[in-house]
């Protein structure tokens, strides 16, 4: 059952959040920002026995984040009472999306920056040294609905 965050169950909310880093980090992020009386921002729970999902709305953006198989009603539910034009999430749920909604999938990359310690900064800034891409994927999928 989807529910509106609020001070009362924001902790629920960071737990949920706490499952995906990259996109849970940014409903988080906004969280802390804008609280959960935002005209913008729009913050919603699911805990159903062991599925948990936290959403998060940003204009026309909803970002999911979700542990195990979660239901989908929860994710057409919100599709259907705002103009939603792009949700991120990860990409097993995007696939599931796209074949009920349709749109364009696409998945991005990040490049993390790993040194071995403090002292060599320099060195391997100097060289260009000490970046690692890794095709780590921010998985995205933009939906034209």
């Amino acid at each position: 059952m989807l529910v509106k965050v609020t001070p009362s169950n924001i902790n629920e909310f960071k737990t949920a959040c706490s499952q995906e880093h990259v996109f849970g980090s940014r409903a988080l992020t906004a969280l802390n920002a804008y609280g959960t009386e935002h005209d913008v921002h729009k913050f919603w729970l699911s805990v159903e026995d062991e599925k948990v999902a936290a959403f998060h709305l940003n204009g026309s953006i909803l970002t999911v984040i979700k542990s195990g198989e979660s239901d989908m009603e929860d994710v057409l539910e919100i599709t259907k009472q705002f103009e939603i034009h792009e949700i991120d999430s990860d990409w097993d749920l995007c696939e599931e999306l796209h074949g009920i909604l349709g749109g364009v999938t696409e998945s991005s990359y990040y490049m993390e920056y790993n040194l071995e310690s403090p002292d060599k900064r320099t060195k391997a800034a100097a060289f260009g040294c000490g970046f690692c891409l890794r095709r780590k994927k921010r998985e995205k999928k933009k939906m034209d609905i």
